[in-house]
């Protein structure tokens, strides 16, 4: 069965992780777009590290978005074990 991400442990996540150095002057919802991208993509991209990657490549470019396809899958697996904790409370 598929994992099913929410907007809020995405952009949890993707909030902490910080991935362009920007919340610290710019308003918390800079990567809002991206996390929505990643939530609606989801379906498509078995891979959420990769998709995490491209996203993010995509948005910022490869001179901005220096991160690697590793810390990328790290990222991805918080995420999912985020949804897997949640998923195990609610039941």
């Amino acid at each position: 069965m598929r994992e099913i991400l929410d907007f809020n442990t995405v952009k949890k996540h993707i909030d902490e992780w910080d991935p362009i150095d920007l919340l610290a002057f710019c308003p918390n919802d800079e990567y809002d777009g991206e996390s929505r991208m990643i939530v609606d993509s989801f379906h498509k991209e078995n891979d959420l590290g990769k998709l995490i990657y491209n996203i993010f490549r995509e948005s910022f470019g490869e001179s901005t978005f220096r991160k690697s396809l590793e810390e990328c899958n790290q990222v991805a697996q918080k995420i999912m074990k985020s949804i897997k904790d949640l998923k195990y409370k609610i039941r």
